[in-house]
């Protein structure tokens, strides 16, 4: 019999597969009315003044960093324009936020967003977009997911 441990992860991974298989259209329309009404993002709501790396992100990416300063959930994730930087292991890449203490980037002007775990220096995308990352912390938060 699977322990909790085990279906939780199986239900993330659903969610992710889930996530995945939706249009960018949909996923968009989706969290932009969460960013506005849950309780699950902390955002703050300010209009960039200056774009500098924010001009080379991709049209998504941009969209939401240009309309949020940050973005916070209770899992750790923050989204912010105040971590927009050259990553160190390729200077191609830009951060656009953390997934607990792991960098989240992307590669310009692409709209993937990689997860870069310091204890392995893997990089791959896991996330189609910011937009699909923002709907899968949504999705995964424990106010909402039940085992």
């Amino acid at each position: 019999m699977a322990g909790r441990g085990d279906r939780l992860e199986d239900a993330i991974a659903d969610v992710h597969l889930q996530v995945a298989s939706l249009d960018f259209d949909q996923v968009r329309q989706r969290v932009g009315v969460l960013l506005s009404t849950s309780e699950v993002f902390e955002c703050v709501a300010v209009p960039a003044e200056s774009y500098g790396l924010l001009s080379r992100l991709g049209p998504l990416a941009q969209d939401v960093l240009s309309k949020y300063e940050s973005i916070r959930t209770s899992q750790g994730v923050i989204v912010s324009r105040s971590l927009l930087r050259t990553v160190t292991w390729n200077p191609d890449f830009i951060q656009i936020g953390l997934d607990g203490e792991e960098v989240a980037a992307v590669l310009p002007p692409f709209e993937p967003v990689y997860i870069d775990p310091p204890e392995t220096g893997k990089r791959e995308p896991v996330f189609a977009s910011i937009y699909h990352w923002l709907l899968v912390e949504y999705l995964t938060d424990p106010r909402i997911m039940v085992v």
